[in-house]
C-alpha cells in the first residue's frame, strides 16, 4: 500500500517546537567542587609530608572519613531512596524482610516494620537505628551480607554520587586512607567494600554480636550515631597510633549536622602542624545547623555515577 506524503513544513514545525522545549528544560549547573575539595585536602599532606616528622617512609599516616548515606550514596541503603511520591530504589531493610531473614517481621509485614521504625524514630533516634540491625537477629550473617552485595551491585552502585566518589577516590589514590562510618546496620553496609573499592576493615556501622554463624541481639557498643562515630574515629586513629605512625586526621564529609555534625567537628578542631583539615557538609540543612552554621565548607550535589 502506497504511504501518504508528510509535510515537509509540518515536520519541520514539529522538529523546531521540541528543541524549543528542550532547550528551555532547566538543567542543574555541572558539579565542579570535587575537584578543588580533593586539591585542598593534597595540598594538606604535601604540606606535612614536606615536614621533618615524616621523613622516614610510613613514619606518617594520613585518614579522610566519611558519612555514608547521603554523602557517598545518594538516598539510603537501608531505608531506600524515595523521590517525587516514586520509589527509586528499595533499601536494604525491605529487601532482607521481604526475601525472609527477619524473625520479627514477616515478609508480609513491612507495613508494621515501617511504623514501628518511624516511630521510634521519632522518640528516639538511636533506639530506631538499633532496630535496624536487631530486625535481624538471628539470621546467619553471611545470609544476610550476601544480600546485601547482590543488592549494592544489582542496584546500589548506580546511585553513588559522582562528585563525592571522584573526591574518595583522588583521596585513596593520593595515599590518604579513606574510612566509612555510617548508622547502617554494619551488615549492610560493609557490603559496599566491593562496589567503593575500600577494604571491608575501613567501613563501620551499627554491629551485632554473632554466635553460631547467626547474628544476636546485642548491640555492640559504640553505636556509630552522632557521638559514637566521633568515638570509632577516635579509635581507630589511636589503634593506628599505637603501631607508630603520627596520624592526622585530614579530613571528614557528612550530610547531617545532627548525625555527623560531632565526628565533623571533631576533625575540624584538629590542630594539623601544617595546613588545615577539610571538613565538608554535602546538601546538609542549613536550617538545622545551630552552633555550627559555618563550620564547615557547604556543597550541594545530586549527580550521580549513572548521569541522574
Amino acid at each position: 500500500m502506497r504511504q501518504p506524503k508528510v509535510n515537509t513544513l509540518s515536520r519541520l514545525a514539529v522538529a523546531l517546537t521540541l528543541a524549543a522545549a528542550c532547550a528551555t528544560t532547566p538543567r542543574a549547573p555541572p558539579e565542579t567542587h570535587a575537584q578543588p575539595i580533593a586539591a585542598r585536602v593534597l595540598e594538606a599532606k604535601r604540606s606535612i609530608e614536606s615536614l621533618p616528622i615524616c621523613r622516614e617512609e610510613g613514619s606518617c599516616r594520613f585518614l579522610a572519613f566519611w558519612d555514608f548515606d547521603g554523602t557517598l550514596l545518594r538516598g539510603d541503603c537501608s531505608e531506600g531512596l524515595n523521590e517525587e511520591g516514586r520509589a527509586v530504589y528499595p533499601g536494604l531493610a525491605e529487601v532482607a524482610i521481604r526475601r525472609g531473614l527477619s524473625k520479627r517481621y514477616g515478609p508480609g509485614e513491612l507495613p508494621r516494620f515501617w511504623r514501628e521504625y518511624r516511630a521510634l524514630e521519632e522518640q528516639d533516634p538511636v533506639a530506631a537505628y538499633r532496630l535496624l540491625p536487631l530486625a535481624f537477629a538471628g539470621a546467619r550473617l553471611e545470609d544476610v551480607h550476601a544480600l546485601a552485595r547482590e543488592h549494592f551491585h544489582q542496584a546500589l552502585r548506580a546511585h553513588y554520587f559522582r562528585s563525592s566518589l571522584d573526591i574518595f577516590r583522588a583521596l585513596e589514590a593520593a595515599g590518604i586512607e579513606n574510612h566509612v562510618i555510617s548508622a547502617s546496620p554494619h551488615f549492610f553496609v560493609t557490603a559496599s567494600s566491593d562496589t567503593l573499592g575500600l577494604p571491608a576493615e575501613r567501613i563501620h556501622g551499627i554491629r551485632l554480636g554473632v554466635a553460631g554463624g547467626r547474628l544476636t541481639e546485642e548491640v555492640l557498643e559504640p553505636v556509630t550515631y552522632a557521638a559514637g562515630k566521633s568515638q570509632v574515629v577516635q579509635e581507630i586513629a589511636e589503634r593506628i597510633h599505637s603501631s607508630g605512625p603520627q596520624v592526622f586526621l585530614i579530613a571528614g564529609f557528612g550530610n547531617s549536622y545532627h548525625t555527623d555534625g560531632d565526628f565533623l567537628s571533631l576533625i575540624a578542631s584538629r590542630k594539623l602542624p601544617a595546613g588545615s583539615p577539610v571538613v565538608v557538609m554535602i546538601n546538609g540543612d542549613q536550617k538545622k545547623a545551630g552552633q555550627l552554621e559555618g563550620a564547615f565548607l557547604e556543597v550541594r550535589q545530586r549527580e550521580t555515577v549513572e548521569g541522574r
